[in-house]
């Protein structure tokens, strides 16, 4: 009896993993030419990775100005540029609302510190025993003087005590009747010192309290003047203080004063020898304050 012929085996041992020829075939693939291992993507030196990175960037953003007018792109409809000019305006009428509630808080701010802040003014002053002095003979002391003493009655009319108090004081004579070119420059002078002397040694203020007054004995001198060429005494009055909402801000009330025009003649009073100094009175009839300012 024949046996049938059976093609497994024969097939298993021709393609077995035991033939030299499979054996040969795998050493082929699995072997480098160099018979190095092979290197994977991850282990590729860092330089060998970026080193077309710069061109590449450069081939696509050429590439996309190249072809950015061909793209298929919807026309703009009437609505559309309605929409941007609404824009706009709805923008403008923002800043411009901002702005007005801005201007609106600052003046809610600065009415309220007004209400609130100490004001300090004063009442009627006066100037007592004005007295001219002359020294004629020492040319380099050479000058004409005024003594007197200045009474200033001041009130704490606001709400809040008015600290540091100060007052300043600065004056000059004339020839002529017209204001002198420097009361601006005399007022600047008196707020000065008073500013320097208030923060120092100044006054306290409670408000509504009775008038308290500043009695201050003045010597003022200028260049020499005849003493019958004397016409008018100018004086610039400072009155300093600062309020406990006002971060120490310095307020000031500011008064410029003069004497009537002096018509009559002077009158000699007496006269010294060591210095030489005369002394004389004129006939000023009235003062009055010319001109008032508050901060």
């Amino acid at each position: 009896m024949v046996e049938p012929k059976t093609t497994g085996h024969n097939e298993q041992s021709e393609s077995g993993d035991d033939s030299p020829g499979h054996k040969k075939l795998i050493q082929q693939v699995d072997a480098t030419p160099t018979n190095e291992p092979a290197i994977t993507p991850q282990q590729r030196p860092p330089n060998e990775q970026h080193e077309h990175l710069p061109s590449d960037l450069l081939r696509a953003f050429g590439y996309f100005l190249r072809h950015y007018w061909d793209a298929p792109r919807h026309k703009a409809k009437w609505t559309d540029g309605g929409t941007v000019i609404l824009t706009f305006f709805i923008a403008i009428a923002a800043f411009w609302s901002a702005c007005i509630f801005q201007r609106q808080l600052t003046v809610a701010r600065e009415t309220m510190e007004a209400q609130t802040r100490p004001w300090v003014g004063n009442g009627e002053i006066e100037v007592k025993q004005p007295t001219f002095l002359v020294y004629p003979d020492n040319p380099i002391e050479a000058r004409t003087q005024i003594d007197f003493v200045i009474d200033v009655p001041i009130k704490n009319v606001g709400s809040s005590p008015a600290l540091h108090v100060e007052m300043g004081l600065v004056g000059t004579m004339t020839e002529q009747i017209a204001a002198p070119p420097t009361m601006e420059t005399m007022m600047e002078s008196a707020c000065g010192f008073a500013d320097r002397s208030g923060k120092s040694v100044g006054e306290v203020l409670f408000p509504n309290s009775p008038y308290t007054r500043l009695e201050w004995p003045v010597n003022m001198m200028v260049p020499l003047i005849q003493i019958n060429e004397v016409h008018r005494v100018w004086i610039a009055v400072c009155l300093t203080y600062s309020g406990t909402t006002s971060n120490q801000q310095l307020h000031h009330t500011k008064l410029w004063m003069a004497c009537w025009p002096i018509n009559g003649q002077p009158k000699e009073v007496r006269r010294t020898t060591q210095p030489k100094v005369i002394y004389y009175s004129l006939p000023i009839t009235q003062w009055s304050v010319v001109k008032t300012e508050a901060d």
